[in-house]
């Protein structure tokens, strides 16, 4: 797939610049930097329509920083979600498009859904010391800091209440389809009539 992007709809510096697919289909500013997120990125430097450079390819996660991004976050690291590591995807805290450096100190793991999220602009990401803290667009922190318990019970393991769901979409014809089989009508719950 080829993206053709100027750096100003990125930085938002230039909304109504060049984003479209090679084809001519015209993407969002969020679509392509989601693409961007975590796809290998050749930059053309172009002047007036013509191309005068052509950067190196860079590849925003390699297999080892990946690898370690996943042992030290075990889980997508919004908080309170628990898709695992290996279902989700590298982010940058400092886009790639303005330099952010590919480091562990400076990525993180977010599920699918929770980093298209902020790709939308839903919530922020800032910086606090060697930690992320998650704020609403307004401001306010969402959830409790990173390895804080808000509370603990010696019936349940600490594990036992995470979520498997990977923040796909919901498929509603399929939801529909196994309440209809898993739930009678009324008619028939009622039985025969006297």
């Amino acid at each position: 797939m080829v993206v053709h992007v100027d750096v100003g709809v990125l930085t938002g510096e230039s909304p109504d610049g060049l984003c479209n697919l090679e084809n001519g289909v015209r993407l969002s500013a969020a679509a392509a930097r989601r693409i961007g997120c975590d796809a290998e990125i050749i930059p053309v430097i172009e002047r007036y329509g013509l191309p005068i450079d052509v950067g190196r390819k860079y590849r925003t996660a390699p297999p080892r920083l990946r690898r370690a991004l996943e042992v030290r976050d075990r889980f997508c690291r919004y908080p309170g979600c628990g898709v695992p590591a290996r279902r989700t995807q590298a982010h940058h805290h400092d886009p790639w498009f303005s330099g952010g450096g590919t480091n562990l100190a400076a990525m993180m793991l977010l599920c699918g859904f929770h980093h298209g999220r902020y790709q939308e602009g839903a919530y922020r990401i800032v910086k606090v010391g060697s930690e992320f803290q998650f704020e609403t667009t307004d401001g306010a922190v969402i959830g409790h800091p990173r390895g804080v318990v808000m509370s603990e019970s010696p019936l349940a393991e600490r594990e036992a209440a995470r979520a498997e769901w990977g923040g796909e979409h919901m498929d509603l014809d399929e939801m529909m389809w196994v309440l209809g089989e898993a739930f009678m009508p009324a008619e028939a719950r009622a039985g025969p009539a006297n």
